[in-house]
């Protein structure tokens, strides 16, 4: 396999990771969110589930430190890129990480037509 598609291979697949554990990170707040409305509007004792929802707090901060985990990896291997001789390899996933975004409320257009 030549270098170049080393490099190419490992950053997609990189991504992959980082998306997934973006993805699980996600997937366990909208977990700990629902266990948390649904104990309240059904009017569940707190100490119901308290030890589940201790691992999946536990198991949130795992999560963080895996994505940053991953991101100081991400920076290695941009290293280990440069000592295989390749400056820039166009993989991503289109984000723009330096443009700020719009804080507060932003006002649209209304596109649809009144009834």
């Amino acid at each position: 396999m030549k270098r170049a598609e080393i490099v190419r291979t490992g950053a997609a697949r990189l991504i992959q990771a980082e998306g997934a554990i973006e993805t699980a990170i996600c997937d366990v707040a909208d977990l700990i969110s629902y266990l948390g409305r649904t104990r309240m509007e059904e009017k569940i004792a707190l100490e119901i589930g308290d030890e589940a929802m201790t691992s999946l707090v536990a198991t949130m901060a795992a999560l963080s430190e895996a994505r940053s985990s991953i991101l100081c990896a991400h920076g290695q291997l941009n290293a280990v890129k440069g000592q295989l001789g390749y400056s820039t390899v166009a993989v991503g996933t289109g984000e723009d990480k330096f443009t700020t975004k719009p804080k507060g409320l932003l006002v649209v257009e209304n596109t649809r037509e009144s009834a």
